[in-house]
């Protein structure tokens, strides 16, 4: 076992974590499916130039921020990606040091914890629990405000899936976004097929896959926003979140108010997600 990997199994499913690396899985292996993630290979971790493989999460936001600046109880200035520039892109828990909680033989807990900084002025608590059967893993994300006054929230979770597993996504509604990958600000009606690379979904119920193997669903619970990005043929990054990208300073949020599904979070208060992968042989 490399680095501090903790590795979990039951009846023909591995998962793999490695906290170290911002709290990531490195490979999930599912005997009917294959490599349900594109595994990590990579021998050392760059923060800002991550592996395009397994998954991470997204705490306590996710995608992008308009140049870094928000006002919201404080202000923040968040670190501008170079892949994203000249904006802020995914939230700190992708590049931060976890620790192991609880593990047992098919569970696991990651914790981190955040003390106040000039990016994110506020202190909080990240949990990650993996639980993983023999034909399903559920992971359930919280976020918990250990601050002494309120802080915006959001969470997701940011897989790599395999390019031989075939995404079906449905969902009703699509924003259109400007030239950073934003949000204009108001919705469409979502096409039956999706026709870009790169897409922000709401209202969607579950994203099915398939291989000449198995059958995957994925499902999730207070994550109601679907990031797809698949720009080309290496994987397919379909990412339950639970709030628009920019939703802490895009034009059309009302001052001082949390739109776009954010949470403000008062001291002691959390916010919890559940993602779920079913796994199906033919």
């Amino acid at each position: 076992m490399k680095h501090d990997d903790i590795e979990l199994s039951a009846a023909g499913t591995g998962l793999v974590l490695r906290p170290s690396w911002g709290g990531r899985v490195v490979s999930l292996v599912q005997e009917a499916l294959g490599d349900v993630l594109v595994p990590i290979v990579a021998e050392a971790f760059a923060p800002e130039a991550w592996p395009k493989g397994g998954a991470y999460p997204l705490v306590p936001f996710h995608n992008r921020v308009r140049f870094g600046h928000f006002d919201f109880v404080r202000s923040g200035q968040l670190p501008i990606h170079p892949e994203s520039d000249p904006n802020a892109l995914h939230g700190m828990g992708s590049r931060a040091v976890w620790r192991a909680g609880v593990i047992r033989s098919d569970h696991a807990e990651l914790v981190w914890s955040h003390e106040t900084s000039a990016a994110w002025p506020w202190t909080f608590q990240a949990t990650q629990e993996f639980r993983l059967e023999p034909r399903r893993l559920t992971l359930t994300m919280r976020v918990t405000n250990r601050d002494t006054v309120d802080m915006p929230a959001g969470l997701g979770w940011h897989p790599y899936f395999s390019p031989s597993l075939k995404p079906r996504v449905e969902a009703k509604t699509i924003w259109p976004l400007d030239e950073h990958y934003l949000p204009r600000g108001h919705s469409e009606p979502a096409p039956v097929r999706l026709d870009r690379a790169t897409a922000y979904l709401s209202d969607w119920q579950r994203v099915e896959f398939d291989n000449k193997r198995g059958k995957l669903v994925l499902t999730a619970e207070g994550l109601d926003h679907l990031v797809v990005h698949v720009p080309g043929a290496s994987y397919a990054c379909i990412e339950p979140v639970s709030h628009l990208a920019g939703a802490l300073n895009e034009p059309w949020r009302r001052p001082g108010s949390l739109e776009g599904g954010m949470t403000r979070l008062a001291p002691g208060e959390s916010i919890t997600g559940q993602v779920a992968l079913a796994f199906a042989q033919r």
